[in-house]
């Protein structure tokens, strides 16, 4: 009776004892590490659409030459040349553009945009009772316009502009002897080149400030172009150029 107690002693021990040693040398439990949301990039400001808003100054420079030609045998009687005619005003303008960051470093895009103006010539002549004035307004601009810019840090794009500018103008004039009044008006159209120059400026995640300069050649148009007697016609032509300095507020997309 003796021995089967001690033996049971034994196996409870032994038993216990291999419990113990089992739960401090098993494996430990599994522990699942917390989940680190991931964080997309950040999208470039200087990729994707962007509409913009601009208030600026223009000027005008507009070259007249006028003459008396006979038709046959064609040739000048009598010219007039009036150079270098002046005009300043303000503009106002709406853009819309497409841009794509290319690298670190290079941006390309697109645009177009549509500006309003008031910058107006006038100019007029006299002798004694008789006088003579001529007027001529840029009415609007619309432009398309490719840029090419280099960024100077993440915050600045320095770029250049690369385009076509067709131009509305409004003209009148009028001239008396001091008892009789005539005078015409009329509108029409130019088309030239235009260069440019500019810096963009990120002012928070969504919107930066443009800096930009124009200068469109719109090159030489035909005023006038009438048969004046039997054997003579009058002519007139212009050249225009057209620069713009203008501030824009964008918004990007």
């Amino acid at each position: 009776m003796t021995s089967f107690k001690s033996l049971a002693c034994i196996l409870a021990v032994s038993t216990s004892l291999s419990a113990t040693i089992a739960h401090a040398g098993g494996p430990a439990a599994a522990t699942t590490e917390p989940a680190v949301a991931s964080i997309a990039p950040a999208k470039s400001i200087w990729s994707g659409p962007w509409v913009g808003l601009s208030f600026g100054q223009g000027s005008a420079n507009y070259d007249i030459a006028a003459s008396v030609d006979s038709i046959e045998p064609h040739q000048k009687l009598f010219g007039l040349n009036m150079p270098d005619h002046g005009a300043k005003g303000s503009l106002m303008g709406i853009e819309l553009g497409y841009g794509r960051q290319l690298n670190d470093k290079w941006v390309a895009g697109l645009q177009v945009d549509g500006t309003s103006t008031n910058i107006t010539l006038e100019t007029g002549v006299s002798q004694g009772e008789a006088s003579a004035s001529y007027q001529l307004k840029q009415k609007s601009l619309l432009s398309g316009l490719a840029r090419l810019g280099y960024l100077t840090s993440e915050e600045t794009l320095v770029y250049g502009l690369l385009g076509v500018t067709n131009g509305t103008f409004e003209g009148s004039y009028s001239s008396t002897d001091g008892i009789d009044t005539a005078g015409s008006s009329y509108d029409f159209s130019a088309t030239g080149l235009t260069i440019g120059a500019g810096m963009e400026t990120r002012l928070s995640a969504r919107t930066s400030l443009k800096l930009e300069y124009r200068m469109t050649d719109f090159g030489d148009y035909n005023l006038a172009h009438e048969q004046v007697g039997d054997n003579t016609e009058f002519n007139a032509d212009m050249g225009t150029t057209a620069q713009s300095f203008r501030a824009t507020i964008v918004m990007h997309f």
